[in-house]
C-alpha cells in the first residue's frame, strides 16, 4: 500500500496487488477481503492488479517506484 497525494486529506491509500498464477479477482472482491481484515481507515480506496512489484537485489520492496507508477497512471 502507498499513499497517493490528495488535496483534501493529504494522502489516500492505494494498493498494488500481484495475483498468484491462474488466479483472478476484481477490485471489489479484493477490497471486500481487506475490509474483513483491516479497519475502514486502512482500507485502500483503489486496488491495482500488477504483474510484478519492483524489489531491490536483497528483496526489499521499492515503494517509491510503486508510488511513482501509480501517480503516473492517474
Amino acid at each position: 500500500m502507498v499513499g497517493l497525494p490528495d488535496e483534501e486529506w493529504g494522502q489516500r491509500i492505494q494498493a498494488a496487488v500481484v495475483l498468484r498464477d491462474g488466479q483472478q479477482a476484481t477490485e471489489d472482491e479484493l477490497r471486500d477481503l481487506v475490509k474483513g481484515r483491516l479497519r475502514g481507515a486502512k482500507t485502500p480506496e483503489s486496488i491495482t492488479v500488477v504483474d510484478e512489484l519492483p524489489h531491490t537485489e536483497t528483496g526489499k520492496l521499492l515503494r517509491r517506484f510503486v508510488l511513482q507508477q501509480m501517480i503516473d497512471d492517474l
